[in-house]
């Protein structure tokens, strides 16, 4: 029957048909561009939240970053402090043990009589004076400083006094001169001179 139709009506009808599937093409294409623009502006907004969301964070890391900066900074000013402390600690001179050490190289019967000390010339020859019972104990002193250790360069200078003209219990003063060693002030290292000379 359809072929029976005159021609411009079957041209009319494939017209038709041709135009209905543009029709839906155009529709397929609108629905398409509609999805693809909503996907990009929803793409948008996510870009722009997360862009938002990273300079925050940027600038909560810059801020942490100042922080942790400081830190660096006063555990560095701490090591150097800690630094120089231990700088000043090895080069520390305890002068309470020179006159502990010098004490116990003293012989029964000896006291110190006069002795000066100054950490800025620890490295001279120390002159002191040791006051003594007996004339004979000069030497001992002497060789009891060369066996404690912490002492070098002793010389005995002299040994004055007369019990006759004395009243007191130490007539005799004994002049000496040695050089502390640094080292042995540095701790309480120095002991009674073992088998030291003795009375």
């Amino acid at each position: 029957m359809i072929n029976l139709l005159p021609p411009e009506v079957k041209r009319e009808f494939r017209a038709g048909r041709v135009n209905t599937l543009l029709i839906k093409y155009l529709i397929t294409m609108a629905v398409a561009a509609v999805a693809i623009m909503a996907v990009f502006g929803v793409s948008l907004i996510l870009n722009e939240r997360n862009k938002a969301d990273y300079t925050l964070l940027r600038q909560d890391s810059e801020k942490q970053l100042g922080k942790l900066n400081e830190i660096k900074a006063q555990v560095q000013q701490f090591n150097a402090n800690v630094d120089r402390v231990k700088g000043i600690y090895s080069k520390e001179l305890i002068l309470s043990n020179a006159v502990v050490s010098i004490s116990k190289a003293l012989p029964p019967g000896a006291i110190i009589g006069t002795i000066s000390l100054d950490a800025a010339q620890i490295d001279k020859p120390l002159s002191l004076t040791i006051q003594t019972d007996s004339f004979n104990k000069g030497a001992i002193v002497k060789e009891n400083f060369e066996i404690s250790g912490v002492f070098k360069d002793i010389k005995l200078g002299g040994i004055t006094g007369d019990p006759r003209t004395s009243t007191g219990q130490y007539p005799y003063t004994v002049n000496i001169t040695a050089t502390l060693k640094p080292e042995a002030l540095k701790s309480q290292a120095a002991t009674p001179p073992e088998g030291g000379a003795q009375p």
